[in-house]
């Protein structure tokens, strides 16, 4: 990763910080874009670019834009599947179907039977055991090897495993017999050729074991509900909170253990728990914090902020009622890698019994450094329930629970909401001074209501003043931070004891690395590449190298995609620091790598997945979960005004 990209452009223009304008030029282009909200014309070198960033979009160069004729043709391609129809144009029933289909046939075999080569169960398994029928549809093998042999030389996923013609590979390799095959120089590919490679994925160079994995007894227990929490009826009891005796103890039954009555999932038998780690003092102060992001926000990316420079990182929001019901799905979203030295999860709850009860729970089992509790969530289906921001309709609740949950747990506890409901009702100030008399370690701030969403620009005045009445609280600002300037901006009053940094992140990981070298980075395209296949290294490791395994890695890709293609290179840039809300035009790359992991076309997106991954099976159809809001939306007579100098 270095400071200028591919074809050698993004050189520094005057002062530090890589390619930032210097101080005369910006101000002169500054005042071309003046010129043209004026209704004046833009002249000289950079008007394309001027007008665009004048328009609400990024300015790049002119010489870098697709014209608007031929983007208006490129976007009519992209066939549009009805509401309630994957993109294969069968109806999402259909696809259930027929995927339940292909589990019941030869798609799947025996977990027991791929991994050791029997089953205690034999003819009374109700898993496939036709290994021959398995082999004969399986897909071909991806490329490269697979990490769990040739790291340890075993896979715990044998036959199933997407890479098991190289276990023999990896063994005649160990005795000099064959050497591993080398990849092309992708930069120098042309679009087609381009999209018919298929990428080796790097193999890590070692495998660490993850903590916080829900154990079997766990499992059990919280489904029988035989757990206690001791010191939530306690504190309930105390504040004379009413509770829900759905989650309290019911007792043992007697009897027979009827454990072995529990299918066990693969990954159940995992270590839950690693080595204790010495209890953190939770000091936020100029520390980078990556935000708990939902689906996108997983384990294999949060190792990719690590390596980039990001200080904290937290857990993907987890239903506190989902982890007393002892849900794998939920209790998955805890896991902890041994990189995330400075690590929290997130809970999230209506009600302050079962808040407090899982922050109990995740206490007393779990290695984690603090717990956030999220009463800053837009989505309805979180609000209706009385959860996330619909928290904020009720300050008197939000203490309740605070209360509820500190004395219950031996680690800090810190709140993350927004600035109000409803816009013009800005609530946080009113509340903020005691919050540190709740116990509260930090308070992390977004700067927009509930009902704004991510239009609009946070507001950072509002944060500042609600960091200026909170006393020695801690608190963290959030929102619109997309480069190290911006950064700077916001940390400078010294009100502030750092920030969270959420979509930034998602769309250019190395903002972290900016922020701490103080420097816009023009990352390459092979660069970026290269950060997508030890992404799906890490998502190998951490779902399985299995279909299963290979399919979940490629889903939440094709997710983190829906963000990644909204970077723009630095050396492309008319002007100096492109910012969250501006919308990126359609462009040209550098090479052709770069051109396509600049496209906005979902269709893109999966050839990018079947470079790194192999082809997608014959059900797959994919839609992004996350859509954004946070850019100004143009008129059409403005999108022909900006497009017309392309």
């Amino acid at each position: 990763m270095g400071t200028t990209g591919e074809g050698g452009v993004g050189e520094k223009r005057g002062g530090e910080g890589g390619s930032r304008l210097g101080v005369e030029e910006k101000k002169a282009r500054v005042a071309g874009v003046e010129e043209e909200r004026n209704g004046k014309e833009a002249k000289g070198p950079g008007a394309p670019g001027i007008k665009l960033l004048s328009l609400g979009y990024v300015p790049i160069k002119g010489s870098f834009l697709v014209p608007l004729s031929e983007n208006s043709e490129k976007s009519e391609k992209e066939p549009k599947a009805p509401a309630g129809f994957a993109r294969s144009g069968k109806s999402k029933k259909q696809v259930k179907r027929e995927q339940a289909e292909m589990r019941r046939n030869n798609a799947s075999i025996c977990n027991a039977l791929a991994r050791t080569g029997t089953c205690r169960y034999g003819d009374s398994c109700k898993f496939n055991h036709d290994v021959e029928g398995f082999l004969a549809q399986k897909p071909a093998d991806l490329p490269g090897d697979c990490l769990f042999v040739a790291l340890t030389g075993s896979c715990p996923y044998g036959l199933s495993c997407r890479y098991y013609g190289s276990h023999e590979r990896a063994a005649k390799r160990s005795e000099g017999d064959e050497a591993p095959q080398g990849a092309a120089d992708l930069k120098t590919l042309g679009r087609e050729a381009l999209l018919e490679q298929r990428v080796p994925l790097p193999v890590p160079g070692s495998i660490e074991g993850e903590a916080n994995v829900l154990t079997d007894d766990l499992k059990i227990r919280l489904r029988r509900k035989e757990e206690e929490y001791p010191k939530s009826e306690d504190i309930l009891k105390k504040m004379n909170v009413k509770s829900n005796k759905h989650y309290a103890r019911k007792g043992k039954k007697k009897g027979k253990d009827n454990a072995s009555d529990f299918f066990i999932e693969k990954g159940d038998t995992e270590v839950a728990k690693s080595t204790p780690r010495e209890r953190k003092k939770l000091d936020f102060r100029n520390k980078l914090y990556l935000s708990p992001l939902t689906t996108v926000g997983n384990l294999p990316y949060r190792r990719i902020c690590k390596t980039y420079g990001a200080d904290i990182t937290c857990g993907e929001m987890a239903m506190a009622t989902n982890l007393l019901q002892g849900k794998r799905s939920e209790w998955a979203l805890l896991k902890r890698h041994p990189s995330e030295d400075f690590f929290g999860v997130q809970l999230a709850g209506a009600y302050p019994d079962s808040v407090a009860r899982a922050s109990e729970l995740v206490s007393r089992e779990l290695d984690v450094d603090f717990i956030d509790i999220n009463m800053g969530c837009p989505i309805d289906l979180l609000c209706n329930k009385g959860a996330g921001a619909a928290l904020l309709q009720r300050p008197n609740k939000i203490e309740t629970l605070a209360k509820c949950v500190s004395p219950v747990i031996d680690i800090p506890l810190t709140l993350k909401m927004r600035k109000g409901y409803y816009d013009g009702k800005d609530i946080v100030h009113e509340f903020v001074p005691k919050v540190s008399s709740w116990n509260v370690r930090a308070l992390t701030l977004h700067g927009r209501t509930r009902e704004q969403r991510y239009t609009r620009t946070a507001d950072w005045d509002y944060i500042e003043k609600v960091a200026g009445l909170a006393g020695d609280l801690p608190v963290i600002g959030n929102g619109d931070i997309f480069n190290f300037e911006e950064y700077n901006d916001h940390v400078r009053s010294g009100k502030v004891s750092t920030v969270m940094i959420g979509r930034a992140a998602l769309i250019k990981p190395w903002i972290f690395s900016e922020i701490k070298e103080q420097r816009h980075i023009d990352i390459s395209a092979t660069e970026r590449l290269d950060m997508m296949k030890v992404y799906c290294t890490n998502g190998l490791e951490h779902w399985g190298s299995d279909s299963r395994g290979v399919e979940t890695t490629r889903r939440y890709l094709l997710e983190w995609l829906s963000f990644l293609h909204r970077y723009v290179p630095v050396g492309l840039l008319e002007v100096l620091p492109q910012s969250m809300g501006m919308r990126p035009p359609a462009y040209y790359g550098r090479s052709d790598l770069e051109t396509l992991l600049a496209s906005s076309n979902s269709s893109d997106w999966i050839k990018i997945s079947e470079m790194l991954l192999g082809p997608t099976p014959a059900t797959f159809s994919f839609v992004p979960k996350h859509k954004s809001y946070s850019y100004k939306v143009l008129s059409k007579d403005e999108r022909a005004d900006a497009g017309e100098n392309g």
